[in-house]
C-alpha cells in the first residue's frame, strides 16, 4: 500500500498537534478539544477550517454511534420476533378481543343492560348474514354422493 505525500504531511501535522497538546497537564479535555482550542486561538483560515472539520467529524461520529445503536435495537427486536411462534399475532389479537369482551360485559352489567343485545347492535346486517350462512354450512354440510345409487336418484 502506497502512502501519498499529502497523507504523510497530514499525519505529521496531527502528531505535532498531539505533542503540543500533551504538555503534561492532565485534564478532562480530550486531544481533539485541545487542538480545537489551539486552532481557534490561531485565527488563520486554515485553523478555522480545521476546527470546522473537527466539529463536523465529531457530529458524524455521534451520528454513526446513534445509527449503530438504533440498528442494534432493530436487530434485537427482529430476532425476538423470529423466535416467537408463527401464530403469535393471532393469539395476541384473540387475547385482546377477550379482554375487550370482558370489559364490555362489566360495563353492561353496571348499566343494567343485556350484553348479548348490546353486542348484536354493534354487528352490521351483512356481517350477521355472513355468520348465518357459515353456521348453516356447518350444520348441514353438502356431503356429495356417497355411493353410486345416490348419484342415480337425481
Amino acid at each position: 500500500m502506497q502512502i501519498g505525500k499529502q497523507s504523510v504531511v497530514n499525519v505529521l501535522k496531527c502528531i505535532e498537534l498531539i505533542m503540543e497538546a500533551g504538555d503534561g497537564s492532565r485534564s478532562d479535555e480530550t486531544v481533539d478539544e485541545k487542538t480545537a482550542k489551539q486552532f481557534k486561538t490561531g485565527g488563520n483560515e486554515k485553523a478555522t477550517k480545521n476546527v470546522e472539520r473537527l466539529e463536523k467529524l465529531k457530529t458524524l461520529k455521534q451520528r454513526r454511534f446513534e445509527a449503530k445503536r438504533l440498528n442494534r435495537a432493530e436487530v434485537v427486536e427482529e430476532d425476538r420476533k423470529s423466535k416467537l411462534p408463527s401464530n403469535w399475532e393471532r393469539r395476541q389479537q384473540r387475547a385482546e378481543w377477550k379482554l375487550a369482551d370482558i370489559h364490555k360485559r362489566k360495563e353492561c352489567e353496571e348499566k343494567g343492560l343485556d350484553y348479548d343485545r348490546v353486542k348484536v347492535m354493534d354487528i352490521t346486517a351483512s356481517d350477521a348474514e355472513r355468520v348465518d350462512v357459515l353456521k348453516k354450512r356447518k350444520k348441514d354440510p353438502d356431503q356429495g354422493f356417497s355411493s353410486k345409487p345416490d348419484c342415480l336418484k337425481l
